[in-house]
């Protein structure tokens, strides 16, 4: 008995470790599995809001999705703020905080916006920003 679950926990190493090696090498070809929420677009159109709601609220977060490779069948979870959700590219930060007002309706003390943009121009995405 204790042959044979060796015999199978090695068996499973060696497939784990040839799924890695395949997605390591993969060209990936991404697509969204699961949305995590729902993007709501600023007062700026074009331009989303990327909190999951307001500073005063609690835990904020921006909002996430799930990706899956559809050669390799890796899975990511990604953010909104950080990755496009149209091309999958790293966003671009506009270092200077914004006026809050602008995009959300209302400001916060302490708190400016910072503009997250795709390279390709696909996305526009604005977030909270610690603004002191």
């Amino acid at each position: 008995m204790t042959n044979r679950v060796n015999y199978i926990r090695s068996s499973i190493e060696e497939m784990e470790e040839t799924i890695r090696t395949l997605q390591e090498e993969c060209e990936h070809e991404f697509t969204i599995t699961k949305p995590h929420g729902e993007l709501r677009e600023s007062l700026v159109e074009g331009i989303y809001l990327g909190s999951t709601d307001n500073p005063w609220s609690g835990p904020r977060g921006s909002l996430k999705f799930s990706i899956n490779c559809l050669k390799c069948s890796l899975t990511k979870d990604c953010s909104v703020a950080y990755i496009c959700p149209k091309c999958f590219t790293k966003l671009e930060v506009d270092k200077s905080p914004n006026l809050r007002k602008e995009y959300w309706g209302k400001s916060y003390i302490y708190y400016g916006s910072l503009i997250h943009s795709c390279p390709n121009r696909h996305f526009v995405i604005v977030n909270d920003e610690w603004d002191q």
